[in-house]
């Protein structure tokens, strides 16, 4: 017969897997951050003109219509779609890195009630108002700066990682308190 696993031995496997999962998409935002810098550093040498043509050559050739205006193919935009890319993965690097740092803590601890928890916890909620609020701004600058359309200008997200912000200062907080009555616990023990 199955022995029955422990809250303790379940948060432990949690917090190896979360430590896992967390590391390998860490890796992949990094990657996204890396493209993102590399297109602000190179996408002005690229030729946008040639670009464009071959596009509407290949439509052509095809008979294929096309749907857009190739003329969206030019440095300036790319340039604010490698800002944004850069931008939102590299403020996901750092918010995984605090993810992994927390699912660490928790497989090594084996309890989400520690004060290092409590702290990561903040550092996420701080991360992901970065990205609620500075990612868009800083992107709605540039846009407005360069006089391009609003076609990259999406902040849709805005919401949700404010929201997500939220949630994660909340949850702070109730470690925060789970932390204190671990303290008490241990102490009338």
């Amino acid at each position: 017969m199955k022995e029955k696993r422990t809250t303790k031995q379940t948060l432990i496997l949690i917090g190896k897997v979360g430590a896992i999962v967390s590391l390998v998409i860490l890796i992949f935002a990094a990657i996204g951050a890396a493209v993102g810098f590399l297109g602000l550093i190179f996408s002005p040498f690229v030729d946008w003109n040639w670009l464009q043509e071959l596009i509407a050559k290949g439509a052509s050739e095809s008979g294929a219509a096309l749907n857009w205006d190739v003329s969206v193919l030019n440095a300036t935009n790319a340039e604010i779609v490698s800002l944004k890319t850069f931008l939102s993965a590299g403020t996901s690097v750092v918010l995984l890195y605090f993810a992994r740092g927390l699912f660490a803590n928790i497989e090594k601890e084996g309890t989400p009630f520690t004060d290092p928890n409590v702290k990561q916890l903040v550092n996420i909620g701080i991360i992901s108002l970065v990205q609620a609020f500075a990612v868009p701004i800083i992107v709605g600058i540039v846009i407005n700066a360069t006089g391009t359309t609003a076609l990259f200008g999406d902040s849709s997200s805005s919401g949700a990682s404010l929201i997500m912000a939220l949630f994660v200062f909340a949850m702070s907080l109730v470690f925060k308190y789970g932390v204190e009555l671990q303290k008490e616990a241990d102490t009338t023990l």
